[in-house]
C-alpha cells in the first residue's frame, strides 16, 4: 500500500490509483507519439540509403568542385564523429543523469521532455551522419546513422520502459 495525495487530503490507496497519480492516460498517447517520431527517423533513414545506394551511383562527391574539399571534408567527418560520440552516450544515459533524474522524481510529467531530448539527440546523429556521408562520399561516417538507429532501438518508448526509467532509486539520496 502507498501513501498519495489526492483531492487535498492524504488516504491509503491501492497500486492502481497510485499508478494513476503518477502515469495519468496521457502517456499512452505521448508514447505513440515518441514511436512514430522513432519510427520516422529510420524510415528517412533507410529511404534516403535506398535512393543513393540503389540508383544510379554518384561518380564523385557533390561538394568535391569546393576549393579546400579535403580540409572542410575531414573537418565535418571529425565533428559528425565528434557530436555521434557524445550525443548517443548521453541519450542513453540521459535518465540516470542525477539532475535528469531528480526532475522526473520531482515531476513525472518532464519525462516526457526527456523523452524528446532524447530522441532530438539520437536523430542529430542520425541524419548529420546520413548528411555528411553522402554529401562528402565519406566512408568514414556512415557508422554515425547506424550507431544512432541501433542506439533507438535500444530506447524505445514502451510503457516498461517509462516505468523503469521514472521509478525512484532508493540508491541516488547520497548523490
Amino acid at each position: 500500500m502507498h501513501l498519495c495525495n489526492k483531492q487535498k487530503y492524504l488516504h491509503l490507496c491501492n497500486k492502481q490509483e497510485f499508478h494513476y497519480i503518477l502515469f495519468p492516460p496521457t502517456y499512452s498517447n505521448m508514447e505513440r507519439k515518441l514511436q512514430i517520431a522513432y519510427s520516422l527517423v529510420l524510415l528517412i533513414t533507410l529511404g534516403v540509403y535506398i535512393c543513393f545506394e540503389f540508383t544510379a551511383p554518384l561518380a564523385e562527391a557533390p561538394l568535391s568542385g569546393i576549393a579546400g574539399f579535403e580540409d572542410i571534408k575531414y573537418a565535418s567527418e571529425v565533428i559528425t564523429d565528434l557530436i555521434a560520440i557524445s550525443f548517443v552516450y548521453l541519450a542513453l544515459r540521459l535518465m540516470a543523469m542525477p539532475k535528469v533524474r531528480r526532475s522526473i522524481e520531482a515531476n513525472p510529467s518532464s519525462y516526457v521532455r526527456w523523452a524528446w531530448m532524447r530522441w532530438a539527440m539520437l536523430s542529430t546523429v542520425i541524419l548529420l551522419g546520413i548528411g555528411v556521408h553522402y554529401l562528402f562520399l565519406s566512408p568514414s561516417t556512415i557508422g554515425c546513422p547506424i550507431i544512432g538507429c541501433l542506439s533507438l532501438l535500444f530506447v524505445w518508448p514502451t510503457k516498461g520502459r517509462r516505468e523503469r526509467e521514472c521509478a525512484k532509486q532508493e540508491g541516488n539520496e547520497e548523490q
